[in-house]
């Protein structure tokens, strides 16, 4: 199963058989199919997302890049943009941008007192 740090609380929620609801952005691993398997990297000017065998690149310098990882090995091949798959890079870390920026990440209390902070 594919994915990155962001599905470990939803997991071990999930493992502890927790019955919970979250602002998670992250997925219960052991009940996501395969193919819905993602994982999100990040280094200070660069975001990737590994979906599949594809692994999309995000730099605020250049324009997007895609490579062909080879499952086990730290190989990756460059290859042709699959359009779909940026976009849906792009989709995922603006989404969450947005989330986070409005405020939507935070339960209802938190919403409340920042609202009133401002």
């Amino acid at each position: 199963m594919l994915g990155s740090q962001m599905d470990l609380a939803p997991t071990l929620l999930g493992l502890l058989g927790v019955d919970y609801s979250s602002k998670f952005l992250g997925r219960d691993l052991l009940h996501t199919r395969p193919e819905e398997g993602r994982a999100f990297m990040a280094t200070y000017q660069k975001l990737g997302y590994l979906k599949g065998r594809g692994l999309v690149i995000l730099d605020v310098r250049r324009p997007p890049a895609q490579f062909l990882w080879s499952p086990g090995t730290s190989d990756l091949a460059p290859t042709t943009l699959d359009q779909s798959i940026v976009e849906e890079a792009i989709a995922y870390y603006q989404g969450a941008y947005l989330l986070h920026r409005k405020g939507l990440d935070r339960w209802e209390d938190e919403v409340e007192a920042h609202a009133q902070s401002r």
